[in-house]
This record gives structure tokens, C-alpha cells and sequence, in this order.
């Protein structure tokens, strides 16, 4: 047990020191262009930095599970912050992701929203045609530049990440069942026991210390100027 809480005491230091870097590198930044993709890139880092806080305070709790759904939420932005920084047209991707998203659900009202129980009032909206058009239109020219989550790893030159530290997340959140059944069941002679909010055991803490948020590191941006850029694990 001495040995899980040290590793415990580890991860939480480790994003305290994580988030004391980052806001003294944002503090040293100054003001900043009126670049879209450039705001949009610092957009990104405060919502890993918003991660990070909210994983910081996480660790904090009994049950520290959903650090696990947390930290890939922090790898897919620290992505599309690579990407941000290493192509000037890595605007239209994102755009063009959140457009054929959105054109989905879209889609889905007008075809049959009516008995639809979440997208009733969407598709009894007036506006529905008009949004549709003007989701389809601008998506018909970006569609191209669209990409899926493991190309945008690729992109970034990141494809091992996606491979090992990623996927190893994504199984601990639900995907591998053996792991779900491992930590919320207990038998015993005369029963199956369910415990919930039992907390991490030491390999669960190495694992997240393996997939601790990336370093922090000021990189030339493409768009104009440096930038601060949350690099991908092992990078």
C-alpha cells in the first residue's frame, strides 16, 4: 500500500509541476496577434490546460479512474496543437471535422428527427433547412482537408503514440472488458461481489505515470512567431 500512495504523491507532483510550466510560459507569451489559426492554437492549450487541472484535482479523490478518460482527452488536443503548429492550412482540417460531424446530426433530424427522442426539437426547428445548407456547402470544399483521429496522429508525426500510451487509455476506459471485470468484481465462495469506487492499483498508477501530459516546449510556429506547443509523448 506505502508503495501505490508514493506513486500516487508521484503523479499528482508531476502535473503540478506540469501546470506550474505551462501558465508561467502562457504568462511570458504577451499579447497576441490577431492570427486566426495562431488563436486557435492558444485556444487549444487552455483547454489542456483546463484538463490538466481538472485531472490535478481528480488524483486528489479515492477513485481516480476517470483520470484515465481525462488524459486522452489531453493527448487529442496536444495532437491537434502539433499539427496547429506544423501546418498553416491545419485550420481547415478542423473545421471540415466539426462540419461533417455536425452535418451528421443534421442530416439524421431532418431524415427522422420527429421520432427521434433527442432530436425532436431539432427537427421541428425552421431554421433546419438553412443550417443544413449552410453546413453542406462549406463541407462539399473542406471535406478534402478532413481527417480521421489516427491520421491526425500520423500527421503529427505520432503514430506510435496512437499505438501504445493511446490505446492502452482507451482500453482502460471501456473497451477491454478483462480490465473493466478486474477492477470492479470480487468473487468469493458464495457470490460475485461488485466494487465500485475502490480506487487504482499500482499498475493503474504506472500506467497513467507512462502517460503523463507531454512536455512543454516553445517551438517557431508556422503561422507567425513562437508558440507554445504540448509535444506528443516521447517526443
Amino acid at each position: 500500500m506505502s508503495t501505490t500512495m508514493n506513486m500516487a504523491d508521484e503523479r499528482v507532483q508531476l502535473y503540478k509541476e506540469f501546470l506550474g510550466e505551462v501558465y508561467s510560459y502562457v504568462k511570458a507569451l504577451g499579447p497576441l496577434p490577431e492570427n486566426g489559426q495562431r488563436l486557435i492554437a492558444c485556444v487549444l492549450l487552455g483547454r489542456t490546460i483546463e484538463l490538466g487541472t481538472e485531472i490535478r484535482c481528480v488524483l486528489g479523490e479515492p477513485d481516480s479512474t476517470s483520470a484515465f478518460v481525462l488524459l486522452r482527452r489531453i493527448i487529442e488536443t496536444s495532437v491537434d496543437l502539433e499539427n496547429l503548429c506544423k501546418d498553416a492550412g491545419y485550420l481547415e482540417t478542423i473545421e471540415a471535422n466539426w462540419l461533417a460531424q455536425r452535418q451528421r446530426v443534421l442530416v439524421m433530424a431532418e431524415g427522422r428527427g420527429s421520432t427521434h427522442r433527442y432530436l425532436d426539437s431539432l427537427a421541428a426547428n425552421s431554421s433546419l433547412d438553412q443550417q443544413l445548407r449552410e453546413t453542406s456547402e462549406p463541407l462539399e470544399l473542406l471535406k478534402p482537408k478532413a481527417l480521421s483521429l489516427k491520421k491526425r496522429f500520423k500527421k503529427a508525426n505520432l503514430t506510435e503514440l496512437f499505438e501504445g500510451p493511446y490505446a492502452y487509455l482507451y482500453w482502460h476506459t471501456h473497451r477491454n472488458l478483462n480490465i473493466l471485470i478486474d477492477r470492479f468484481l470480487s468473487e468469493s465462495e458464495e457470490k460475485v461481489n461488485v466494487q465500485i469506487g475502490g480506487g487504482l492499483g499500482a499498475d493503474d498508477y504506472r500506467l497513467i505515470l507512462l502517460c503523463q501530459i507531454p512536455r512543454i516546449r516553445i517551438r517557431r510556429c508556422t503561422v507567425s512567431g513562437p508558440l507554445i506547443s504540448v509535444g506528443g509523448l516521447g517526443s
